[in-house]
């Protein structure tokens, strides 16, 4: 057996479990690769390479083939492999820390662990998070925000995968599009006329099949999305109210704070001075 692995215990442990953190991963690779019954407090991540990983847990038997990754929860009773007659190889780590452990509740609950994919950039990320591993502490914040970011890749697809289920091929291909055009498009000066041109749809099928499938019109989605994402700026940013208005398309400050009441009962100065903590301890 040829293994090449990384054992890590970062100092600090209980401050460091607030992040996403490993204290092991690596390659492994055949002829032979064996964990039977086995259970451990944390998460790991498997991408197969090459040959097959061969699991079982809870029952269920599966294969994790050549370009597809595992999420696979340790803390239930699992087993898994190579086939000795099988060349094969996997990138590996153990995943732990309160944020991952919410990320993967989340993945969870739209495809219950153990979840197989396919995307490629978790390789590319597994890849980087095992060069960076053997540097130490100086590296375990950019190690952290690593492995987020490939728990919210998992999370993208197994929320896609989801979608596949619970909605019919019209609606999943319709949403799969909306997503598409909100994600790229500048919000503040979205409007119905450019939703429908992108969608290649008339205003009134598009309104239609809109609200079938969203429940509300498109205007009122947009606005809803438009102040979500303004209320990260109020919480997040230092940026004064009139810039954040501006920034997504209301035409006054009076105007944002009406709708902003609205939608979550507050004005926007009541929320930033609820939420918002300065430099020095205090409400903003």
């Amino acid at each position: 057996m040829t293994e090449n692995s990384v054992s890590y215990t970062p100092i600090f442990e209980g401050f460091f479990s607030k992040l996403c953190y490993s204290n092991m991963l690596g390659i492994m690779r055949s002829p032979s690769f064996a964990i039977r019954n086995y259970k451990q407090d944390n998460l790991v991540l498997i991408y197969t390479t090459r040959g097959t990983l061969f699991c079982e847990q809870g029952g269920k038997s599966f294969k994790c083939e050549a370009g597809e990754y595992l999420l696979l929860d340790k803390r239930i009773t699992h087993s898994y492999g190579f086939d000795p007659g099988i060349p094969s190889e996997i990138y590996w780590m153990h995943i732990n820390g309160a944020l991952a452990n919410d990320i993967a509740a989340q993945i969870n609950s739209f495809s219950k662990l153990s979840f197989i994919g396919k995307d490629q950039r978790v390789l590319e990320i597994l890849q980087k998070c095992i060069s960076l591993q053997g540097e130490g502490d100086a590296s375990l914040f950019e190690l952290s925000t690593l492995i987020a970011s490939v728990l919210h890749v998992i999370l993208k697809e197994a929320y896609g995968e989801h979608r596949k289920i619970i909605y019919s091929p019209d609606e999943h291909a319709f949403r799969e599009e909306i997503d598409r055009i909100l994600s790229s498009s500048d919000l503040s000066g979205l409007t119905l006329d450019a939703l429908c041109a992108e969608m290649r749809m008339s205003k009134y099928y598009f309104s239609h099949r809109f609200k079938e499938y969203y429940g509300t019109a498109p205007i009122k989605y947009i606005k809803r999305l438009k102040l979500e994402k303004a209320k990260h700026l109020l919480r997040y940013s230092e940026l004064k109210i009139s810039v954040i208005a501006k920034e997504y398309g209301f035409s006054s400050h009076t105007y944002f704070s009406s709708e902003f009441r609205k939608e979550y009962g507050k004005t926007p100065e009541e929320y930033r001075k609820e939420f918002c903590i300065d430099k020095n301890g205090g409400n903003r």
